[in-house]
């Protein structure tokens, strides 16, 4: 169907009007069916009028859309709707009236009237309405007792347009209608019973009723429905009564508590978060589905005295880190009375740590295979680890600071280390949340200089926060639970008069909060954690009306405000340990952030109403206290404001008669209240503000202040110190402070030297807080106390020590452990030491814990042995590197033996329990930084291992290890990798040159890949001298390759101006790390090419690397012979795998240009050697192998095919020029030579005879160089070509000694050959060209040893010489196992075809590797190792060119057609494709010619003589009767080659032997043949005869009677080519593809 459209009509106006039709026919079916549902309406047949209506509905233009609204309006479907509907909702009015009866259920009858009530009412939006639906709508109205709806019906009905006109104005009101005057009187009524009586005054008929005496008459609605209405107005009254009453909820009490009855209240409310009671629609009642309107209350069973709402029996659960719970009971002491001795925290429990069955989704399990197994680690491990310590640090004159046997499960020894022991194996084998929680208290995981807050110093809060007043853990013992007696006042007055559930709440917050007869019940009584929690979550749900409903009394309802400010700031609290926390363990602490900042702001708003109200003393010291309380946990720093409230209440508690104690037993947030401690607290923060505030513009007061703080804390260690010039009661007070605040003040000098740096005071203050820690252990109370306190005691120091001792350890990390002045003394080693030895036996017990039935500590606690790992790591890093130091610096042992065993035992035992990485591998970072000071193979037999765990690399093909240690793997830095580069490069090559180094080159490959990759790209750096440098190095290789630059380079006078840059890189690349790395990547390079694998972008790596080198001066000549290295390889590949960048011009000159590199990175590295003025041996061997090069380079670019490109040079750029017809034109400038043939002939000899010289040289005798024959058998081959007449002698002397030393330097499978075959041609040419003798040339040919045996006989002839020539060179061929040299067979076809005449014989020998139609390939031949890049396509081209000469001496021009269609398709692999193809084309037309023996005027002389008629019909019934089998396949096979070529050329150079082989082979026999069958007084058309011709070919004189009888019959009109190629075409396609 055609898809046209007329352009005055649109698709879419075909779809309208069809819609349309559409629209119409349904409209008159809709009439239809309201018709047949009319009629079963009248025959009272309901079941058949509904099924009518059903199918009347569902028409499309019955259907509303989702909005109400129809699509289409018209009048017919205005009217349509209308009737529908309202017939619709009669039909349910007769319906309800037939089927009515007393006993129908309400459901149904509602039901019923409700759809009568909404047809009627649909019905009036598409029509005006009659009097009856208005009359029955208005009765409805009136049973469901909405008198608006009423109104609204009746008004409608008299406001009609027609009623309108007969009211307005109306005196009389005679003939009005019944009807009418029913809905009038019915209005005015209504107007009545609403007592609208402004409505009343405003209606034009108001009078109409009490003039014409007008009554009400009820005869138009049907009885029944009306009894219907009836019921449903009485209904409706029910409901109403119903509707009234309240909906009291009544609840039951289990107990006569106030835990019973919060809880009761609670329940009513669903369940929301501490986030959604914060928000703004905080209060979860909203969320209920019904309102709560009353509520009561009842009790089963009221006790006068409640139960104690704490229990009798307290028990402790106990959650290991597993997640298993059970519960335990207290030991006998607690079970005694005193189980408040547990120290249990207010604030709850702090985070469990993850259990084992399950993994939380913020910590990543671990690989199983990353737990180390136990039972592999052998018995004696720890004895030889102590043993190795033992020795390394007694010969430093250290004293280990426990024995072997202390260590061990059953040391019942009262020694104060043996006690620590066993405490320790305690609290590993039962390790639970309490222990996790006591260690971690203190933790500070992470935490570094730059993540310090900079005012650590000044966070006094932080410093004295709970010295003031120190919880007591059993105050809550001593404060009753709430009193039930006020609980059964509060039940009797909701009882009394039910309240509303708000009522209920902000009553309960009465009398709980607010001061009832003199009482706090918040702070006189013990409340349950439940009842707390609860009454808390009110609080906080109706906050903002809290807050009002106190404004409008605040005196009465003064103490409810404060105990609800005491609950805020009791949450902010909680909100800020918790932030704290989850800061430590490094969570995410936004959303407390958040929550924090509400309640800070509902705390501000309540504080500044409370201040306002004239307070006594006692609540201004309540108020304040609470207030202060919140400023500690909104600033970390003591300022002005927090010490004027503290000020103030040591004032007002001053003119009190009694001292104030107020203890929170229900915050565990708020800090219990003396007014006698808050002056004692004060002092306090005055005394230590005086040497920790400071003035921040004066930092010498600063300075001192801190020096006197560590002057008196360690006056307080060691009392021999004096410090008699500071003020006594400084002294006193620090001497007689608490633990907590001493170690507070020391953390304070720790975190001043932190953040100045300073390692000496870091390292001294450092050693001095270990002492102090290490002090509590060894006391009296420690081993006075019981085992809990031992416990908390010893987690808490073990705590603190790992902490510092990471924090130190970061920090040297950070500085890269590079420190000058850093010294050691033997009693800091001692004490570190002893850290080292407390936290020892954790890993003791984790190898052996299956002695005493325990399973493994580090697989059953994730979380706390993490730490325990971190915190031993850093431990062993600083007891290393003080070690270390010490060696170094006190007994000179530079070989760093001690430093290397120490090592080598540490990282053995940390790696068998695989966590020698924890601490983000600081130990692994500090073990490599140590070895690489040392160049020592120990030092490597240790960092072998340390590299693997750090990078996860190797540096040998073996493994270093049987089970390497699990860890994870750490990108390399900078500054490490220079450290581990320099070390590597003087530990491998022993200062040998790495170019000549005859190890395994690719050893540390992989390591120094990684060490460059992570120094970065340093040739793309901005500095000023870099690319000052790149630029002088990007001009030296961009210039021409002239004469004197040779010369100069050659005398060493050629240099960069290149500067030093001397930054961090400097040290190292003077090393040689960019060096060896490109040497060695230059290895694997060779090597990958010589299995065919490399890839030309792998030296785009090693001209990167080697640039660095040059870029940083490193004056290395050996960088720019590798760079020279690189280029020729990039030109090597270029030219072997595609001759396509040799046909065109800019892509040769592409090659060419990376070619000119090559050389000039040659020349420059000779200029510098020369430079040198003193030379070692290495210089002279490499100085041969850049000569050599060189030699090779020259030579591969002044033959064919780059024939001198790169000597090329254009001095000026393209210009522009005005021409005669002032036209501007761009000027050409053309390439010059920049070196004559002499000169590069004279420099590829000069190249190679110095090598030569420098072989010959003794300097260079070595075992590493073995004796080359390129240079011998390059310069041979240069004087052969150019000169062999003269240099006869010297040539021949050349090529005798290149074949002298190929012979060693061969293999069995890979004899080389190159020379011993140069050596036979240039024999055989030197002979043929009269130079030299047979006899001479046979006895140069027999001096080479292999061809000795093969050459008895001396030749008397030159034929009798060809033949000795033909048995060397086959011998030669039977040498070469791979089948890959070529050039031998080439010479043998060549030397039987031109001098034994045997063509066939040179055509077995060609087609080993010229295959015509096997193969796609023309010429399969590949470059042997050491054939000049890109001479195998010259090679090609030579054979392509040769083969065709013996393809047109054996008259096989169907081959050469061949070979000209694969060049044309196949060219890639052939050097001058052009020429190739014109000399073949040549070949292959003079070949036709010569097989069908005739000229190239053939075709010319005879078309014209055709008779086109007789032409028409003969090569008509030619085409249609051809079969293949007729004729020869040469001549079938020809003409299709031939016409192919034809199709695929744009000229007439194949239209002749084209059209010649038609007519000739096809055509003219035709006509013969058609002749015989003609009577005999025709004349025959046409007859053509050849010598020698077959039987169905005509004679010569045939021919001409022909021509001349074609000439008679149709001189008007010739034959043309194109008719003739048309012809051919259909034999063609006769023809099978060849």
């Amino acid at each position: 169907m055609s898809t046209f459209n007329a352009i005055n009509l649109a698709p879419k106006d075909e779809q309208i009007e069809a819609e349309d039709h559409t629209r119409e026919l349904q409209v008159e079916e809709g009439f239809k069916f309201y018709e047949d549902a009319l009629k079963a309406m009248n025959g009272i047949n309901f079941e058949e009028a509904n099924a009518k209506f059903e199918q009347l509905f569902a028409l499309d233009i019955l259907k509303p859309d989702k909005w109400g609204l129809y699509r289409y309006k018209s009048p017919t479907l205005d009217r349509l709707r209308y009737l529908s509907y309202r017939n619709r909702a009669m039909y349910y009015y007769f319906y309800l009236i037939e089927s009515y009866d007393e006993e129908m259920e309400s459901p149904e009858l509602v039901n019923d009237i409700l759809k009568v009530m909404e047809n009627l009412m649909e019905s009036l939006q598409h029509a005006e309405a009659d009097s009856t639906v208005t009359s029955i709508l208005v009765e409805i109205f009136k049973s469901f007792k909405s008198k608006k709806l009423e109104r609204l019906t009746l008004e409608y009905e008299v406001n009609k347009k027609e009623n309108e006109l007969l009211l307005l104005g109306r005196r009389k009101l005679t003939g009005l209608l019944p009807s009418l005057s029913r809905m009038v009187a019915e209005y005015q009524e209504l107007l009545v019973g609403m007592q609208d009586d402004q409505s009343q005054q405003n209606n034009h008929y108001k009078g109409l009723r009490k003039a014409n005496g007008l009554k009400y008459n009820h005869e138009l609605i049907n009885s029944k429905f009306k009894a219907s209405l009836n019921r449903i107005h009485k209904l409706k009254g029910e409901d109403e009564i119903t509707m009234k009453k309240l909906d009291i909820t009544s609840i039951e009490l289990d107990e006569a508590t106030w835990d019973c009855f919060a809880k009761a209240v609670k329940s009513q409310l669903p369940y929301v978060k501490m986030t959604i009671l914060l928000g703004r629609n905080s209060d979860p009642y909203s969320e209920i589905e019904y309102p709560i309107e009353g509520m009561t209350f009842d009790f089963k069973k009221i006790e006068a005295v409640a139960k104690d709402s704490t229990g009798s029996n307290i028990s402790s659960i106990e959650i290991t880190d597993e997640g298993v719970s059970k519960e335990e009971t207290i030991d006998d002491k607690n079970k005694d009375g005193n189980e408040n001795d547990v120290k249990t925290n207010k604030r709850g429990a702090e985070t469990i740590e993850t259990p084992k069955q399950r993994s939380s989704k913020r910590f990543k399990a671990k690989d199983p295979q990353e737990t180390h197994n136990t039972s592999l680690v052998p018995d004696k491990m720890h004895s030889l680890f102590y043993m190795e310590l033992k020795i390394e640090y007694e010969n430093m004159g250290c004293k280990m600071p426990t024995a072997y046997d202390e260590l061990n499960f059953d040391n019942t020894s009262s020694d104060s280390i043996a006690i620590i022991y066993s405490d320790i194996y305690h609290c590993l084998k039962t390790w639970n949340s309490w222990h996790a929680d006591i260690f971690q208290k203190n933790d500070q995981k992470g935490k570094t200089i730059s993540e310090s807050d900079e005012n650590d110093v000044f966070k006094l809060n932080a410093l004295l926060r709970n010295d003031l007043s120190n919880n007591d853990t059993n105050m809550n013992s001593k404060f009753e639970p709430l009193p039930n007696t006020r609980l059964v006042e509060l039940v009797s007055k909701i009882n009394n008069n039910p309240l509303h559930f708000h009522e209920i709440r902000f009553l309960l917050l009465e009398y709980l909060l607010n001061l009832n007869d003199g009482q706090r019940f918040t702070i006189e009584y013990i409340w349950s954690e439940d009842m707390y929690k609860i009454i808390q979550d009110i609080v906080l749900s109706i906050e903002s009306n809290l807050y009002e409903y106190i404004a409008q009394d605040l005196g009465s309802k003064w103490y409810m405000g404060l105990s609800i400010y005491e609950i805020l700031v009791n949450i902010l609290g909680q909100l800020s340990e918790e932030i704290i926390s989850k800061n430590i363990h490094k969570n995410r602490v936004s959303d407390l952030k958040t929550q924090r900042n509400k309640v800070e702001r509902k705390i501000n708003r309540l504080y500044s109403l409370l201040i306002t109200h004239k307070c006594t003393d006692e609540q201004q010291i309540s108020l304040q206290w609470v207030y202060y309380t919140y400023l500690q946990y909104m600033n970390d720093v003591i300022g002005d404001v927090a010490v004027q409230v503290l000020s103030e209440i040591v004032e007002l508690s001053g003119r009190l008669l009694s001292e104030i104690t107020i203890k929170y037993p229900n915050y565990g947030y708020i800090q219990s209240l003396s007014t006698k401690d808050v002056a004692l607290y004060l002092k306090r923060i005055n005394a230590i503000k005086s040497f920790t505030i400071v003035d921040l513009d004066n930092i010498n007061q600063e300075s001192e202040n801190i020096k006197n703080l560590e002057q008196i804390l360690l006056h307080d260690l060691d009392t021999t110190i004096e410090c008699g010039y500071l003020d006594a009661d400084m002294v006193n007070f620090i001497s007689n402070a608490p633990f907590s605040l001493k170690f507070k003040l020391w953390n304070v000098l720790f975190t001043y030297y932190f953040k100045r740096e300073d390692i000496l005071s870091l390292k001294r203050t450092y050693l001095n807080l270990s002492s102090l820690l290490l002090s509590r252990l060894t006391s009296k109370e420690y081993h006075s106390g019981d085992d809990e306190f031992r416990a908390n005691m010893l987690l808490s120091t073990l705590s603190i020590l790992g902490n510092i001792a990471e924090r130190l350890a970061r920090f040297m990390e950070i500085s890269h452990w590079k420190f000058d002045r850093f010294s050691v003394s033997v009693s800091e080693i001692d004490t570190l030491l002893k850290i080292f030895f407390l936290f020892y036996p954790i890993l003791f017990f984790e190898t052996n814990c299956s002695l005493i039935e325990s399973s493994s500590f580090f697989t059953r606690v994730t979380k706390s042995s993490a730490r325990l790992k971190d915190h031993i790591i850093a431990i062993a890093s600083l007891l290393l590197y003080a070690s270390d130091s010490f060696v170094e610096v006190h007994q000179k042992r530079m070989e760093g033996s001690s430093s290397i065993e120490i090592i080598s035992a540490m990282h053995t035992l940390f790696g068998t329990l695989s966590f020698c990485d924890s601490l983000d591998q600081t130990f692994l970072s500090l073990s490599e930084i140590i070895l690489c000071k040392y160049v020592t193979h120990e030092s490597y037999r240790e960092l072998k291992p340390v590299l693997w765990c750090k990078y996860h690399f190797t540096t040998t093909a073996d493994s270093f290890i049987d089970r390497p240690h699990v860890t994870h793997e750490k990108p390399m830095d900078r500054p490490v990798a220079l450290t581990l580069g320099i070390y590597l490069l003087k530990l491998q090559y022993q200062h040998m040159n790495p170019l000549l180094f005859n190890g395994n080159k690719n050893v540390l490959k992989q390591v120094f890949d990684n060490i460059v990759e992570a120094i970065g790209d340093v040739a793309t750096s901005e500095k000023y001298v870099i690319t000052r440098n790149h630029y002088l190095l990007k001009e030296s290789l961009h210039q021409p390759i002239t004469i004197s630059h040779i010369k100069k380079c050659l005398r060493g006078e050629v240099k960069l101006n290149l500067s030093l840059p001397g930054d961090e890189l400097q040290e190292a690349i003077d090393a040689g790390i960019f060096y060896v790395s490109s040497i060695q990547a230059l290895h694997q390079y060779i090597q990958r090419k010589k299995m065919m694998q490399a890839r030309p972008s792998e030296l785009d790596f090693i001209i990167k690397n080697i640039t660095i080198d040059l870029l940083y001066n490193t004056k290395r000549f050996e960088s720019w012979y590798i760079l020279g290295q690189c280029y020729s390889y990039i030109v090597e590949d270029d030219l072997i795998w595609t001759s396509d960048k040799l046909a065109s011009k800019d892509k040769k000159n592409t090659i060419a240009d990376a070619q000119r590199r090559a050389i000039l990175c040659y020349l420059m590295s000779l200029s510098l050697l020369y430079a040198k003025e003193k030379h070692m041996q290495d210089d002279f061997i490499i100085l041969k192998m850049i000569l050599e090069s060189l030699g090779k380079e020259l030579t591969i670019a002044y033959y064919k095919p780059m024939s001198k490109a790169c000597f090329e040079w254009k001095y000026n750029d393209p210009s522009l020029m005005l021409c005669a017809n002032l036209e501007v034109e761009k000027m050409k400038t053309a390439p010059t030579l920049t070196l004559s043939d002499f000169n590069i002939q004279q420099l590829i000899l000069l190249s190679f005879s110095r090598a030569v010289e420098l072989e010959q040289n003794e300097l260079v005798h070595d075992e590493r160089v073995a004796k080359t024959w390129l240079s011998y058998y390059n310069i041979a081959k240069l004087l052969f070509k150019y000169n062999r007449k003269s240099s006869v002698n010297t040539i021949v002397d050349n090529i005798k000694t290149a074949c002298k030393n190929a012979i060693p330097l061969s293999e069995p499978k890979d004899f080389i050959i190159e020379p011993h075959y140069t050596l036979i041609t240039m024999c055989y040419k030197l002979v043929k060209e009269s130079i030299i003798t047979i006899k001479t040339a046979t006895e140069i040919l027999r001096e080479n040893s292999i061809f000795k045996q093969l050459l008895i006989d001396n030749a008397s002839d030159t034929k009798s010489f060809y033949t000795q020539i033909r048995t060397l060179l086959e011998y030669l061929i039977s040498l070469d196992r791979k089948n890959w040299h070529h050039r031998p067979q080439y010479r043998l076809a060549r030397l039987y075809f031109e001098e034994f005449g045997d063509y066939q014989t040179a055509l077995i020998y060609m087609e080993k590797f010229v295959s015509v139609r096997n193969n796609k390939s023309l010429v399969n031949i590949w470059k042997p190792d050491y054939e000049r890049p890109g001479k195998h396509f010259v090679y090609t081209h030579q054979y392509v060119i040769f083969f065709v000469d013996l393809m047109l001496r054996k008259g096989d021009f169907n081959s050469i057609a061949i070979i000209i269609r694969k060049i044309k398709r196949f060219g890639s692999a052939i050097a001058y494709v052009n020429e190739t193809i014109e000399y073949s084309i040549k070949r292959y037309i003079e070949c036709v010619y010569q097989r069908l023996d005739v000229n190239d005027k053939y075709i010319e002389n005879l078309l014209p003589d055709l008779c086109y008629t007789e032409f028409l019909s003969v090569s008509e019934d030619l085409g249609k009767s051809f079969n293949v089998s007729y004729y020869p396949e040469e001549y079938t096979e020809g003409l299709k080659l031939a016409f192919q070529l034809k199709r695929s050329s744009n000229g007439i150079t194949f239209d002749g032997p084209c059209l010649a082989i038609y007519f000739k082979i096809f055509f003219l026999p035709a006509v013969k043949s058609k002749e015989a069958t003609i009577t005999d007084n025709l004349t025959p058309l046409v007859t053509s005869t050849v010598s020698n011709s077959p039987a169905y070919m005509a004679s010569p004189s045939t021919q001409r009677q022909t021509s001349d009888t074609s000439k008679n019959i149709s001189s008007r009109k010739r034959v043309s080519k194109k008719e003739a190629f048309d012809r051919v075409k259909v034999i063609t396609e006769k023809v099978p593809s060849v």
